[in-house]
């Protein structure tokens, strides 16, 4: 009977396989990781901070989980699960994990080895007994955990179970809580002090034992560099590593506390991070043998934070008591507000990298320098830093793309409610695990740094094209031009592109970038190797900076400037290598401190304006003060190139331009798709099964209202609309425009309503009296069709060819234009021409039809529908014309003329 539970030798065997195949998988994972961080350790603080959260785990184990899902909160066994009373939900799949496990091994006779487990029931009791010698070993098994969102445990009781850290409004008491525990546990003084300087942050005296704090940083600044030092104190008393490693330590260790304390880690502390990686894996590949490995380090940074958190817990609770936690109504510990549509969307856009979702789906991802393409569709770009993609040739060119773009482009076919359903239940639950697939594949595990110089093309022996470019096509003042040549930061290709070159601190050259000269194709891209921690910088030694998104935006304003009699190289210059890239702009405000005022002159486009604003707030997070102005062309201009080309082909003083003149930002407002599906009214309702589209905005008292770009037109595809968006408005989800409406007005939608249905409702007017067009003359339809079922009258309206749906009241026959709600709805009679044509196109059909929209159930086909010779003659041209149109090829009209 006790053999009978033995497992069979061929049982054990294939246990084993399996175990063995996943445990190869998981260890794959972890391989794909860490290769990560050597091409992009900038993302090390993602894990970092994701491993705040399981800081019990080991580095591995983190790894694993982070890889099987970003954005897990709170995992534990089934096991776990069960003895609190929940389980997981049917159907979905833990994360794989290794779990230590300590075995007992019987020795046998003869040096046989079995475990205790599977040992036979005899020899279990010797073991007990003593009689038999047993070793007890650690091994590692596989074992799975859930997240707490992939479980039945009730989303109301989540901060029983985990905090999200400390609100804003308590920072102040949680710097109070640290510098205690620093003190009392740590035997470390705390001073805030003058450093009688202004880029020195803190430090930590191992010899005294002390940390030292600059008094000018702001209190979020003072806290990152707090919990920084910290980990100094915590790690380094005694000075026995480089200081490379113990840069990384304290790096690593104070972000993984400013994440559990609830403030998010700045920019600066993450590129930080990356640099001493960048410098301890020099030292680890110099010193093969003498440096711990970087998972040896992260192990040791989890152990000391796993053992001195609870310590910092008690210190914090002195200096912010349960109850004050619990008085905060926005948010409290724990709590997870509901989400807006605009913050989920933000939250898929900053959460799933598109490179990874292409993965997911089958797409084979390849590196070209700092893009990917698609093996699928090489015509794609992905831009791993913005997180977005281009369509065709030509970065920046055309319009970029986020994850839900692409979800919708490549994989849902168009379809946007499919396309947001995955991707947000992989916001809230599972992610997967990829691998990138490159292009050459580095037979090493290092990646060697790019060299800007190898990648730099060939010099011409000449600069025509380049001058004549500049110069003629784009206004630049041939003074400023030859300035660049001078300076050796510009230079004509083989290939007649300009080439601009940016110079590091040491006079190497740091970022170049191309532009092509060819006026009737756009051709421009930064070259690989370019440092994008710098971007494209002119120093002067100035106090003054002028920031813009591109090299000709520079030129341009210099040129205006020279032209204005102002001293070029009073200025600096940074050039933005796209406007949601910020590292630059902090990177050369710390290098260049004698900078005391920042010019923001982007482009008065949205993302322009967004850029801008974001360069404000991060301007305002350092702790000298920096005076910053906004200088955007005036609206109808894009860019201030366009300003300069303008008024030198008009041949207008360049004193009337007002570069130097500070303004505010310009108002960025929001618009929206509004269909028959979310209102219907007079002139806006469904055709049939056919629904109309239209743009609306928020009226001047915050009301939803049609957009006057688009009145007077039916519109059947959304897709029809987007080219009509005006400059500076953005397109957003018609629930943001809902969100927004409810928020200016001070009330819901429901409760609209409900107001709404207690006043009396006026009887809707007849417009008729204010139609456009004479009195007592009806309207000349130039052509009447069925479409769809409905029939829809072209027509002249306002100067403007109209195709609009019929009505009929009795034997008179009409179209409408505007709308009911807002009193612009017109009723147009059309003349008894028009009345005809519309009887002999349906015939027998009229009878169907009553009163009000022409609209027939089952369409007519087009071998019944009759035309009237006056019809007849106008299809006859229009398909001539279409027929040509299709036949005209531009390139061999370009070559017959030539």
């Amino acid at each position: 009977m006790s053999e009978s539970k033995r497992p069979t030798q061929a049982q054990r065997q294939r246990w084993k396989q399996a175990a063995m195949e996943q445990q190869a998988k998981m260890k794959e994972m972890i391989q794909s990781l860490a290769e990560s961080y050597q091409e992009n350790p900038e993302t090390i603080a993602e894990l970092l901070q994701f491993g705040s959260k399981f800081y019990r785990y080991s580095v591995r184990n983190t790894m694993l989980i982070y890889q099987q899902n970003p954005h897990a909160t709170y995992v534990q066994s089934y096991k776990a699960w069960k003895e609190m009373g929940y389980s997981p939900k049917e159907g979905v799949h833990g994360m794989k994990v290794f779990v230590p496990v300590k075995t007992t091994w019987l020795e046998l006779e003869a040096g046989k080895r079995v475990q205790l487990k599977y040992a036979s029931k005899e020899d279990r009791i010797r073991y007990q007994a003593g009689e038999i010698p047993g070793t007890v070993r650690t091994s590692y098994e596989i074992g799975t955990v859930f997240d707490i969102s992939q479980t039945t445990y009730p989303p109301e009781l989540y901060p029983r179970l985990y905090a999200v850290g400390y609100p804003s409004e308590l920072h102040r008491d949680v710097e109070k809580g640290l510098i205690a525990y620093a003190e009392e546990r740590l035997a470390c003084p705390v001073q805030v002090e003058d450093l009688s300087s202004i880029s020195l942050r803190g430090a930590f005296y191992p010899m005294e034992n002390k940390i030292r704090l600059n008094e000018r940083m702001k209190d979020s600044q003072r806290l990152s560099t707090l919990a920084h030092e910290l980990g100094h104190a915590m790690q380094h008393r005694e000075m026995t590593k480089s200081e490379a490693q113990m840069e990384l330590e304290a790096d690593a260790l104070g972000i993984m506390m400013e994440q559990y304390l609830g403030f998010e880690p700045t920019e600066a502390r993450k590129r930080h991070l990356a640099e001493c990686y960048r410098s301890y894996q020099e030292e680890y590949r110099k010193h093969p043998g003498e440096r711990e490995s970087f998972g040896t380090v992260m192990e040791q940074v989890f152990q000391k934070f796993r053992q001195e958190l609870p310590k910092i817990e008690q210190y914090i609770q002195k200096y912010v008591p349960e109850q004050t936690l619990q008085k905060l109504s926005q948010p409290q510990r724990g709590e997870r507000p509901e989400q807006t549509n605009q913050e989920r969307y933000a939250q898929i856009k900053a959460q799933i990298r598109i490179v990874d979702y292409a993965q997911q789906h089958g797409y084979h991802v390849v590196a070209k320098g700092n893009y990917y393409t698609l093996k699928e569709h090489d015509s794609v770009i992905i831009d791993p830093e913005k997180n977005c993609f281009w369509r065709n040739s030509g970065r920046g060119t055309n319009p970029q793309g986020s994850v839900i773009d692409f979800a919708m482009n490549f994989v849902h076919s168009g379809n946007l409610e499919a396309s947001l359903e995955e991707l947000s239940q992989q916001v809230g639950g599972t992610s997967y695990p990829v691998r990138r697939e490159r292009e050459h594949p580095a037979t090493a595990k290092t990646v060697e740094k790019v060299s800007l110089k190898d990648h730099l093309p060939g010099r011409n022996r000449d600069m025509r094209r380049a001058y004549a470019y500049l110069t003629k096509t784009r206004w630049i003042d041939p003074d400023v031009v030859q300035d660049f040549v001078d300076r050796k930061m510009l230079y004509q290709d083989v290939k007649g592109n300009c080439v601009f070159l940016a110079y590091g601190e040491h006079g190497e050259p740091n970022f170049a970038t191309f532009r092509g000269t060819l006026s009737e194709r756009k051709f421009l891209g930064d070259i690989k190797g370019s440092d994008y921690t710098h971007d494209f910088y002119i120093s002067n030694g100035a106090e003054k900076l002028i920031v813009t998104e591109s090299v000709i935006d520079a030129m341009s304003v210099m040129s205006i400037l020279k032209g204005q009699n102002h001293d070029i190289h009073g200025y600096d210059y940074l050039v933005q290598a796209g406007t949601k890239k910020y590292d630059a702009v902090l990177t050369q405000l710390q290098e260049h401190p004698k900078v005391n005022e920042v010019l923001l002159a982007m482009d008065h486009d949205i993302a322009g304006v967004k850029g801008m604003q974001k360069v404000q707030e991060l301007i305002g997070e350092f702790p000298e003060e920096r005076k910053v102005s906004i200088h955007v062309p005036e609206p109808q201009y894009k860019d201030w190139n366009e300003v300069l080309s303008t008024a030198m082909r008009k041949m207008q003083p360049l004193e009337q331009i007002p570069f130097l003149r500070e303004g505010e930002l310009p108002e960025i407002h929001s618009c929206a798709v509004q269909s028959t599906e979310q209102v219907e009214e007079r002139g806006f309702r469904k055709r049939g099964d056919q629904e109309q589209y239209r743009l609306v905005e928020l009226g001047s008292e915050g009301q939803i209202q049609p957009m006057e770009i688009n009145r007077n037109v039916i519109y059947t595809d959304p897709a029809q609309l987007k080219p009509l968006v005006p400059k500076m408005y953005e397109l957003v989800k018609y629930e943001e425009l809902e969100e927004q409406r409810a928020f200016r007005t001070g009330q819901s939608r429901e409760t609209e309503q409900k107001l709404t249905e207690v006043q009396p409702q006026e009887p809707e007017k007849k417009l008729t009296e204010t139609q456009s067009q004479e009195p007592g003359k009806k309207l000349a339809a130039e052509q009447i069709r069925v479409e769809n079922g409905l029939v829809m009258a072209e027509a002249q309206l306002d100067g403007q060819r109209e195709t609009l749906a019929v009505f009929r009241e009795g034997n008179r026959y009409y179209v409408e234009t505007g709308y009911a709600f807002d009193e612009t709805l017109q009723e147009h009679d059309l003349d008894e021409h028009a009345a005809e044509q519309i009887r002999e196109q349906l015939g027998e059909r009229m009878e169907e039809l009553g009163e009000g929209l022409l609209y027939l159930e089952d369409p007519l086909p087009e071998s019944q529908r009759k035309s009237s010779p006056f019809l007849e003659r106008v299809q006859q041209e229009e398909q001539k014309k279409a027929e040509m149109g299709m036949e005209y090829q531009p390139e061999e009209a370009m070559e017959m003329m030539l």
